[in-house]
C-alpha cells in the first residue's frame, strides 16, 4: 500500500472513530434521561463509562501481547459492536450498565492500537498524522452536531441506532484495512524492557504533562456551556463558540503538523502550556467579552491540538512496534482516563455557579496548566543537550 492510500484509510478510521466520540462524549446522560434515569443513576452509569476507558487500554495491552495489532483491533471493533447491538434490548438498568461499560470499555481500547497502526507507516510524519487527526476532529463535529438536532428535536432514541451504524461501519473500515498493516505487528504492551522503559525520568514527566493537559480542560469540557449560560450567552452562542474551537482545533491539525516536524518539540510544548495558562485566565477575567471569549477559544489550537501532535511525534521517536504499541497504551489510559476523571472531579470541586470568586477554570484549569509549564520547561532543559549532541 503507498503513502497516500495508507492516509486515505487511516483517515476513514479515525472519522468513524471520532464520530462515535462525538456520540458518548456529549450525549450519553442525555439518553440515560430521556430511558427515565434519575441524577443519581446518571452519575453512576457516567461514573462506570470512565473506569471502563481508564480499563480498557491497559488490560488490553497486557492480555493481548501475543497477537498482531491488526487482528486486535478487529477483536475490539467486533466487541464493540456487539455491546451496541446489546442497547437495543436496554430493558433493563443491568442491561444498560453493563452495555455502556464494555461499550466505552473496548471503544478506548481501541483507541492506542489505530493510533499504533496509523503512526507506525508514517515514521513520525506529523504533517500526515496532522491530516489524518484533522479528519478525525471533522468525524467529531459532523456526528456531533447531526446527533444533537435529532436527540433534542425528534427522539433520544436515535442515540442507540447512530452508536450502532458507527460501530458497524468503524469494523467494516478496521476489517478493509486489515490486510495493510504489517502482519507480524504485535504489541508487546508490557514486556520487561517496555517497563523498564516506561518507568524512566523522561517517560513519567512525559506521561505527568499530559495527563496535566488533560486535567487542565476538565473546567472546560464539563462546565463551559453552563458557565456561558451562567453569563446570560444564548444557547446559539454557546453552540457557535463551541463549533468555532472545534474548527480551529481541524485547522491546526491540518497545517501545524509540518511546524511540529520543523521545529523543536520540547520548546513548542513549552509555549503551549504558557498559552493554556492564557486561555483559562482569558474566560476567568474577562467573562463580559465576548471578543475576549472568542478569541480564548482560537487558543485551543495550543492547548489541546498543537500539544496533542507533539505528544504522538515525542513517542515516535526511538519506537519500535512493541514500544509504540506500549507508549500509546499508557498515554490513553493517563489522559483520557485518569486526567479526564481527576479534572472533572476538581473541576466540580471548584465550580463557583453564583460568580463570586475564582472559577475553576483559573483554580482547576490554570494551576494544573501552570504544573505541566513548569515540568515542560524541565523536560526541554533535560532533552536540549541529547538534541545537541545529535
Amino acid at each position: 500500500m503507498n503513502a497516500n492510500d495508507n492516509v486515505r484509510q487511516s483517515s476513514y478510521i479515525f472519522f468513524l472513530y471520532f464520530g462515535i466520540f462525538g456520540i458518548l462524549v456529549p450525549f450519553t446522560g442525555l439518553y440515560l434521561k430521556g430511558l427515565g434515569f434519575n441524577e443519581g443513576m446518571v452519575g453512576v452509569v457516567l461514573g462506570a463509562c470512565i473506569s471502563g476507558r481508564i480499563f480498557g487500554p491497559f488490560l488490553f495491552g497486557k492480555l493481548y501481547h501475543k497477537l498482531p495489532l491488526n487482528h486486535l483491533a478487529n477483536i475490539l471493533g467486533i466487541s464493540l459492536l456487539l455491546f451496541s447491538a446489546l442497547l437495543f434490548f436496554s430493558d433493563s438498568i443491568r442491561v444498560v450498565f453493563l452495555s455502556l461499560f464494555f461499550i466505552n470499555f473496548f471503544w478506548m481500547a481501541l483507541l492506542p492500537n489505530i493510533e499504533t497502526m496509523v503512526l507506525m507507516p508514517l515514521s513520525g510524519n506529523m504533517k500526515k498524522y496532522g491530516y489524518i487527526r484533522m479528519v478525525g476532529s471533522f468525524g467529531f463535529i459532523v456526528v456531533s452536531l447531526s446527533l444533537g438536532f435529532i436527540l433534542t428535536d425528534i427522539d433520544v432514541n436515535y442515540f442507540t441506532l447512530a452508536l450502532f451504524v458507527m460501530s458497524f461501519l468503524l469494523c467494516l473500515s478496521l476489517w478493509i484495512t486489515k490486510d495493510q498493516y504489517h502482519s507480524n505487528f504485535k504489541t508487546k504492551s508490557f514486556d520487561k524492557s517496555s517497563i523498564k522503559e516506561l518507568l524512566s525520568r523522561k517517560w513519567i514527566i512525559f506521561f505527568a504533562i499530559f495527563t496535566l493537559f488533560e486535567v487542565t480542560h476538565a473546567p472546560y469540557y464539563s462546565y463551559f456551556p453552563i458557565y456561558l449560560a451562567n453569563l446570560g450567552h444564548s444557547g446559539t452562542t454557546i453552540g457557535l463558540l463551541i463549533v468555532f474551537s472545534v474548527l480551529v482545533e481541524i485547522l491546526a491539525f491540518r497545517l501545524m503538523g509540518k511546524w511540529v516536524d520543523l521545529f523543536n518539540p520540547y520548546l513548542l510544548l513549552s509555549i503551549c502550556t504558557f498559552l493554556t495558562v492564557i486561555r483559562w485566565l482569558m474566560l476567568d477575567f474577562y467573562q463580559d467579552s465576548l471578543t475576549i471569549i472568542t478569541l480564548s477559544q482560537v487558543l485551543h489550537a495550543a492547548s489541546f491540538a498543537v500539544p496533542h501532535l507533539i505528544g504522538q511525534k515525542l513517542m515516535c521517536e526511538e519506537s519500535t512496534e512493541s514500544s509504540l504499541a506500549s507508549r500509546q497504551t499508557i498515554y490513553t489510559v493517563m489522559t483520557l482516563g485518569v486526567g479526564a476523571s481527576l479534572g472533572a472531579l476538581l473541576a466540580g470541586f471548584f465550580w463557583k455557579i453564583d460568580g463570586s470568586g475564582m472559577s475553576s477554570f483559573a483554580l482547576v484549569g490554570c494551576s494544573s496548566a501552570v504544573l505541566a509549564c513548569l515540568m515542560s520547561f524541565f523536560y526541554y532543559y533535560m532533552r536540549a543537550p541529547k538534541l545537541v549532541e545529535t
